[in-house]
């Protein structure tokens, strides 16, 4: 029963987001927060001048894990930016920085470390890429969950409007993300892809891989760029020929097809200097789970970004006020906020207001119930559901996983609910004896109104044909169809294909089903071949059209 059940989940509220104050004192300009995820819950902070900070049990340590201010030149956007422990970092016992040195260089260098002490004389230097200028380094090293390799964000050397073409030069890795096999001996680094201003901060979702870009914009506009976690190398993001979707140096950008397009951006009214941050993926607040959170340096505004579907949504969630200048996340996937005022902040949330979106009928998701059809309830995720939970005995059960709908006070025997973790559905037969008229719908509390009819006919579907025809229809020969809301007494039933009536063989209950119709009828001889639409009517009233293939 539940296979003939669609599932689209309608955009949800956002949750209430709120950044509380957890390190407030003791820092000088941090940048960044990481954990080695070894068990110890420590989290390491950068220190823009040059030293490596640790946060044990929720207090900042006196003592420098890591001092190389004597080797990092500080200023501007220069400085110590960037680290990150390998996989297996509780065995192998080092880490890797990314910083900029007095001959203005950007280096990429390995430390030991013995307890929370890491030796400065300790340093490999991995890689060394000269800086014609004093911005656009960007520092951001990443190790992806998928292949274990490091990964650098490269800026594109600096300046404005990146005046050597640097990211667009195959040959140059600047304005590039570098990809570098460290942990199998790598001393060379690859050009994963390229197109790029300066992402000051990108990361990978821990649960899928998939990477998020936060490139700082030119004069216009912020933005986010994605790249899947099965995606190849070679991407180009398309600096400085665009700036996000706009044209930038290329005036017929429009055309180039093989630039990609970020899957977000804002303008100089929300702020001007992206930092990115990551998809939550911890315990606290289940229904934070799969938004990547972000925000902006200048103008402190925190955003969120989920995905629905194929699409994608985003909501300016909290402005906190402060210089966003990171994010980082603990072992756990509870994350923090990084403020260049010497502040770090720890996320907090509280769900979204309940709310019921719409209700619908089940097969079209179109308004228009009947007593005893089945109907689709939009509304808000539901705290401890995963994916599709269905009613696996008979009678239907009036809740399921912690689920009630009540129809004017009525419960309603519930077949299935869904979750994707930003909205939910639950889809419910509507009780035989519901009025008609405007009819309350209170779903774990919160209500909505929707209008009931005596019919309201509509086919089961599956991506717009006939759910209950596997191949082409045949002309002279009979079809089965599901639907709903043809009443709690059926009467007649016509079906129309392509304009053209079908005698209709059976209408009424489908055998062993509770609440679906099915009808047979015969598709007209002279129907043509190709898709056709079907509609069925009762009552005076048509169901949506729906494809129905001939042959």
């Amino acid at each position: 029963m539940g296979s003939l059940f669609a599932f689209f989940l309608l955009a949800a509220a956002w949750p209430a987001v709120r950044w509380e104050p957890w390190i407030t004192s003791g820092l000088e300009n941090p940048v960044d927060l990481q954990s080695p995820r070894d068990g110890s819950g420590r989290l390491f902070v950068l220190e823009q001048r040059g030293r490596v900070r640790l946060i044990r049990d929720g207090a900042l340590v006196a003592a420098p894990v890591l001092d190389i201010v004597s080797k990092v030149q500080f200023a501007g956007e220069m400085g110590l930016l960037g680290i990150a422990f390998p996989p297996d970092f509780r065995t192998k016992q080092y880490f890797y920085v990314n910083y900029v040195d007095r001959q203005r260089r950007t280096i990429v260098a390995r430390y030991r470390i013995t307890g929370d002490i890491a030796s400065a004389a300790s340093e490999e230097v991995l890689l060394t890429i000269p800086q014609p200028f004093e911005n656009h380094n960007g520092g951001c090293l990443q190790f992806s969950p998928r292949d274990g390799q490091l990964y650098i964000g490269m800026g594109d050397g600096g300046s404005g409007g990146d005046p050597q073409k640097n990211a667009q030069n195959p040959s140059s890795q600047l304005g590039k993300m570098l990809r570098m096999d460290v942990e199998n001996g790598a001393r060379t680094a690859q050009i994963w892809a390229s197109g790029l201003r300066n992402p000051w901060r990108f990361s990978f979702d821990r649960a899928t891989g998939d990477m998020y870009i936060a490139d700082v914009g030119q004069g216009t506009v912020e933005e986010v760029s994605f790249q899947p976690a099965d995606a190849p190398a070679g991407r180009n993001y398309g600096w400085s020929l665009m700036e996000g979707t706009r044209c930038y140096d290329l005036s017929g950008c429009a055309s180039r097809t093989d630039l990609v397009r970020p899957v977000f951006e804002y303008g100089r009214s929300d702020g001007v200097s992206i930092s990115g941050g990551y998809v939550y993926r911890g315990s606290k607040f289940p229904f934070l789970t799969g938004i990547y959170l972000f925000g902006d340096y200048g103008s402190g505004q925190v955003w969120g970004m989920r995905r629905n579907g194929a699409a994608w949504e985003t909501s300016k969630l909290v402005n906190p006020g402060l210089p966003v200048v990171g994010f980082g996340e603990d072992e756990e996937g509870e994350q923090y906020m990084v403020s260049h005022n010497g502040r770090i902040l720890r996320l907090a949330a509280d769900p979204a207001a309940a709310a019921v979106n719409a209700v619908v009928s089940a097969a079209s998701f179109a308004p228009g119930i009947a007593p005893g059809g089945i109907a689709t309830a939009f509304f808000n995720a539901i705290t401890g559901v995963n994916g599709i939970v269905a009613a696996d005995r008979l009678p239907l059960p009036e809740t399921l996983s912690g689920v009630t709908v009540r129809v004017n006070g009525t419960p309603a025997p519930l077949f299935a609910v869904a979750n994707s973790g930003i909205g939910a559905q639950a889809n419910f037969l509507l009780p035989a004896t519901t009025p008609i008229g405007d009819a309350t719908f209170t779903i774990n509390g919160a209500q909505t109104r929707a209008a009931v009819s005596a019919v309201a006919p509509a086919v089961f579907t599956v991506d717009g044909r006939l759910a209950a025809v596997a191949a082409p229809a045949v002309r002279g020969q009979p079809i089965e169809l599901y639907a709903t809301g043809l009443g709690v007494n059926i009467g007649t039933v016509e079906i129309l294909i392509a304009g053209r009536a079908a005698t209709v063989l059976f209408a009424g209950l489908a055998p062993g089903f509770v609440g679906l119709n099915q009808v047979n009828a015969v598709v007209p001889p002279e129907t043509p071949t190709g898709e056709a639409e079907l509609i069925i009517r009762t009552g005076g009233v048509s169901s949506p059209a729906v494809r129905l293939p001939v042959r």
